[in-house]
């Protein structure tokens, strides 16, 4: 094939794929690669963490569930806003010890920052919201707002 033909088609690859065409197609992760990374890292190696604590959103006939894990963080240190389509969660997890030097670091300290989507749109003025913080694990639950059906007669 032509160098040229090579280099078009490269670019034009690029172009859907962003610059990581090539590594993001063979450079998969080996098991050994996530020892000793932070859980709250990105999963990108030599990138500093990302600060987003794992999170999942779950939903029932009634609610939207939002499970946060956040260890070592006191509830006295998060914060939480809501829009109309994601939970932000706010926070700080100190140290436990800040007067020691630490010899190796698995644990997250530091400021956080997360939007979480919504599977809805939540009105945050009248929406039913309890959060809770059990364990270590914040515990968001939002009321499901009411689905709107209309019918349309068809002429």
């Amino acid at each position: 094939m032509n160098p040229d033909k090579i280099s078009k088609w490269m670019d034009f690859a690029k172009s859907f794929t962003g610059n990581e065409f090539w590594s993001d197609l063979f450079e998969q992760p080996r098991p050994q690669d996530y020892i000793g990374r932070s859980p709250f890292s990105s999963g990108k190696q030599n990138e500093p963490p990302a600060l987003f604590p794992s999170a999942d959103v779950m939903t029932s006939e009634n609610e939207i569930l939002v499970l946060v894990d956040l260890p070592g963080v006191s509830k006295e240190d998060i914060q939480l806003s809501i829009n109309d389509e994601a939970l932000y969660i706010k926070g700080e997890s100190k140290p436990l010890y800040p007067s020691c030097t630490p010899v190796s670091t698995e644990r997250f300290s530091g400021s956080f920052e997360r939007p979480i989507g919504l599977p809805a749109r939540i009105d945050g003025q009248t929406a039913k919201i309890k959060a809770t913080f059990h364990n270590g694990t914040l515990i968001v639950r939002i009321a499901m707002p009411p689905v709107w059906k209309k019918s349309i007669p068809i002429d």
